[in-house]
């Protein structure tokens, strides 16, 4: 009878420790759900630029653009108001729609500086020239074309110490 009360007492003690670890292994961590990114909606028609919600530093990522024919996004500094030196160029674009495009630029930027975005059409050679690529235009006519700022580096100086 004492062997079989501390078998039944072995047994309890093994389903306690079991119950325990396994509602401790199955307990949700803190785990932080994974968060998406809200999908933009690009409006109708052809030719359409959706401008970049990322841009820091040596690059920008454009959300969304649809495209008529394949062609480029162009990313340009601003000379006096309007769009200048050509300072990042996207690889070549297929017709249709494109999301979350990540471009390089050809320098790094202080403080905050305007950019100009503007879609330019392939001419064929799948390279942009940017005399050979023509702009693009929209329905009524305008250019795709889209100013955007430009987060660069907050403090360029480096203190060095002798």
């Amino acid at each position: 009878m004492i062997i079989h009360m501390q078998k039944k007492n072995v047994f309890i003690v093994l389903a306690i420790i079991i119950a325990v670890v396994s509602t401790g292994c199955f307990k949700k961590k803190n785990v932080r759900p994974i968060q998406q990114k809200p999908v933009v909606e690009l409006p109708a028609g052809n030719n359409v630029l959706v401008l970049a919600t990322k841009q820091q530093g040596g690059f920008v990522v454009i959300d969304a653009v649809r495209l008529a024919a394949p062609g480029f996004i162009v990313i340009r500094d601003d000379l006096y108001g309007k769009p200048g030196v050509v300072v990042g160029v996207s690889p070549l674009l297929p017709s249709g729609e494109a999301r979350d495009i990540r471009l390089e630029l050809l320098r790094d930027f202080l403080g905050t500086e305007q950019l100009y975005a503007e879609v330019r059409a392939d001419n064929g050679d799948r390279r942009f020239r940017q005399t050979d690529d023509s702009i693009v235009l929209d329905e009524q006519g305008q250019s795709v074309m889209a100013q955007l700022s430009m987060e660069g580096i907050k403090d360029p100086f480096v203190d060095i110490k002798y």
